[in-house]
């Protein structure tokens, strides 16, 4: 399989032996089988089908100048996305996240053109560099759907502000737009469906960027075996992110090389 993502530092210093070739001995052919089948045609709908994509643009970065919602009789605003921004806006959005959890309030969520429904539920906003504030959306069937049929193809993010300051966030951070609606940022980039394997590499890396964020800072504080703790720690706070990197894991794992090219 060609294209693979490399593993963090972190992860490589805890990566387990590589899995014994007659593992499967005690298995019956027949489970054998049926799982060689299922596990091809998982990977071959990876490179076959397509879904909505796992990240998108919440604020580009740089410079703007926006009109918000609802401020149509006003001046725009000069609007600038930095990194501090994303650091202020993702506090706001898991204080929000906890509250719901905890039965206060909805989770933090994008609605439909501004006018209401849940597209999906955001569940991370964090910065880099080349695309601003990105958002991790767990997308709704409607939201999805919506997506993979064209009817949303931008984004407009929800947010309060004093007009230069960010002020903090409610429970519908922004929306997905129909054709036709403009977003408030001009250089927002449009929502597009993914190949599902560019989705599950997108969400392996993630994993695997928190895990050496994690063990880096575990480290400086002393901890041992801060990787080993650092990756149980990343796995269970986000168990899909988790996910994601184990079927990843398998895929390059030598030991599936010989069901992979028979389907390839």
């Amino acid at each position: 399989m060609n294209n693979l993502f490399e593993q963090g530092p972190a992860l490589r210093a805890i990566q387990p032996a590589a899995l014994p070739a007659d593992s499967m001995t005690r298995a019956s052919q027949a489970q054998w089988s049926q799982f060689r089948e299922s596990f091809a045609e998982t990977v071959l709908s990876l490179s076959r089908d397509s879904c909505a994509p796992p990240l998108i643009c919440w604020m580009p970065p740089g410079l703007h100048l926006i009109r918000p919602e609802g401020r149509s009789g006003e001046r725009p605003i000069v609007w600038r996305t930095t990194e501090q921004i994303a650091a202020i806006a993702n506090r706001h959005l898991q204080a929000l996240r906890a509250k719901a959890a905890a039965g206060d309030g909805p989770a933090p969520f994008i609605d439909f053109d501004h006018q209401g429904g849940n597209a999906g539920e955001v569940v991370e906003l964090f910065w880099e560099p080349r695309y601003g504030i990105r958002a991790a959306v767990a997308w709704t069937p409607e939201g999805e759907a919506a997506i993979m049929e064209g009817r949303a193809v931008s984004f407009s993010p929800h947010w309060i502000n004093s007009g230069e300051d960010f002020l903090g966030l409610r429970a519908c951070v922004g929306g997905v737009l129909s054709p036709g609606i403009a977003p408030a940022f001009k250089l927002m980039p449009p929502i597009e469906p993914v190949q599902k394997r560019q989705a599950l590499r997108i969400c392996a890396e993630r994993f695997i960027r928190k895990v050496d964020t994690r063990a880096s800072k575990l480290a400086a504080e002393g901890a041992e075996l801060s990787a080993l703790q650092a990756f149980n720690e990343v796995s269970t706070e986000h168990p899909e992110l988790h996910a994601s990197y184990d079927l990843q894991q398998a895929i390059r794992d030598e030991h599936w090389k010989d069901t992979l090219l028979r389907h390839e």
